[in-house]
């Protein structure tokens, strides 16, 4: 097992390599019109939760730094370049694509764009072009960047109930919201409906600090692997069928989210542990590269799949897709190597 003061835990790159792969196989169903009878389309569908494994990484990566005493202005400012830098370009590539005819770009909310609230504009107008769409995960992850750091000083003893009342009211603030907006979106990007799944890897991070605690957390979790497991991927797709119809019903957004978090949680608890397996299958040079680049993958992806699709090539959505991916692979590379690294040359923090 990990000693608490190890900094950088290589299989959760991994991690990453596996929340980026959920997320363009389901979208590729839906970027490449694929016909939604399909098997491809409906087996897609169960990567939705890709997003949740993100949420669940980023609550454990956060509050591991924030424990370590990492000073608020330069936590802010060191997030601000990890992120800032490649999103406004992305977004500079995006609106010039736009202005080539693909839309209106003077009726895009940009400020929403360029503050990370666009969660916020999705849950009161629900979605718009998927080009932009994609970017209410990355506001919810910019809003908890924001207001986590405050909980870790003012109330540290307390942190492991802020994150169990956390837990337990998300789920409550998914029915109130379920029950009284005219907006499906609204309770799936909210940040207070979404911040069980946070709240669990911050927890897993507070019990990652004390060697007995999380000695029997990595008990537990290897005896839940494979339930948890079995839930995600049978669950998910089986159970649920094509987008969006099962999964938007109100026990599903009230009960089954969570328990999609509580899954994520335990793939991420055993790969923290940084046992033989989870080095083997996560930390391998190829699932680390995939997982450092993610970022712009999930930037990139949306966009670039609309051009492919525009593209005059007599090719089906198969082939489009395996061309898309490639094109994915090669430019978030790039922008990893020109945009991303370059802004993050200050000491390295515990990841």
């Amino acid at each position: 097992m990990p000693s608490s003061s190890q900094t950088r835990l290589p299989a959760l790159d991994g991690v990453r390599a596996i929340a980026i792969s959920l997320v363009l196989w389901q979208h590729a169903g839906i970027l490449f019109h694929v016909d939604a009878s399909s098997p491809f389309w409906r087996a897609s569908q169960a990567g939705w939760w890709g997003v949740d494994l993100f949420f669940v990484l980023s609550g454990f990566l956060i509050t591991r730094i924030l424990l370590k005493g990492a000073p608020l202005l330069s936590f802010w400012r060191r997030r601000a370049a990890r992120t800032l830098p490649l999103l406004y370009v992305y977004l500079a590539v995006a609106s010039a694509y736009g202005l080539g005819g693909a839309f209106a770009v003077q009726d895009q909310p940009w400020l929403n764009y360029l503050t990370h609230t666009t969660n916020l504009h999705i849950a009161a107008n629900g979605y718009g072009l998927p080009v932009f769409g994609i970017l209410w995960s990355l506001a919810v992850e910019e809003q908890f960047y924001f207001a986590w750091p405050f909980v870790t000083r003012w109330a540290r003893r307390g942190i492991v109930w802020v994150c169990g009342a956390l837990i337990l009211l998300a789920p409550l603030a998914r029915w109130v919201v379920y029950n009284h907006s005219d907006r499906y979106a609204a309770f799936h990007v909210l940040p207070f409906c979404r911040a069980d799944v946070l709240a669990m890897g911050c927890l897993l991070a507070v019990l990652f600090e004390n060697p007995r605690r999380w000695s029997l957390v990595l008990r537990f979790a290897r005896f839940a692997l494979v339930p948890a497991v079995a839930l995600l991927g049978g669950v998910t797709y089986a159970a649920l069928g094509p987008w969006p119809v099962a999964r938007f019903e109100l026990l599903w957004v009230v009960v089954g989210y969570s328990l999609v978090g509580l899954s994520c949680s335990v793939i991420v608890a055993v790969a923290a542990a940084s046992g033989p397996v989870p080095l083997t299958l996560l930390g391998n040079p190829v699932a680390r590269f995939v997982g450092r680049i993610s970022y712009g993958m999930y930037l990139w992806h949306s966009l670039l799949a609309v051009v492919i699709a525009g593209l005059p090539i007599r090719w089906g959505a198969i082939p489009r897709i395996g061309l898309w991916v490639a094109v994915v692979l090669s430019t978030s590379a790039l922008s990893y190597y020109g945009i991303e690294r370059p802004w993050l040359r200050e000491k390295p923090v515990p990841r």
